[in-house]
């Protein structure tokens, strides 16, 4: 008979392979997403309405509609503030706020 070992816990109700990265995982639970690492230590906090990764260690965070970026250690790099939000280069984005539409740099 084959050894099994639980590596994470089954206890989420949905959990996605972070691309590029074998070990980190987005995963939700109780319908709040955040990141953990192979080890199931969490790296962002399971507080966040949507969590996708974008490139590297940045994140698009939703909350209550609207939306930001943020790292890997929860920093905060966009303000979560926007109704849409779209990269459209290596530090520019599309944004949108009140039905008005322009566009961010990060400096």
């Amino acid at each position: 008979m084959t050894n099994i070992e639980t590596v994470i816990d089954i206890v989420y109700e949905n959990i996605i392979l972070v691309s590029g990265d074998e070990n980190k995982y987005l995963v939700k639970m109780n319908n709040k997403w955040g990141l953990i690492n192979e080890k199931g230590d969490i790296i962002i906090p399971i507080i966040y309405n949507d969590l996708i990764h974008m490139e590297y260690d940045e994140y698009y965070v939703g909350q209550s509609g609207k939306w930001g970026v943020i790292n890997e250690n929860n920093e905060i790099i966009i303000p979560i503030e926007y109704t849409n939000l779209m990269q459209i280069g290596a530090d520019k984005f599309m944004v949108s706020q009140n039905n008005r539409w322009g566009i961010i740099k990060l400096n």
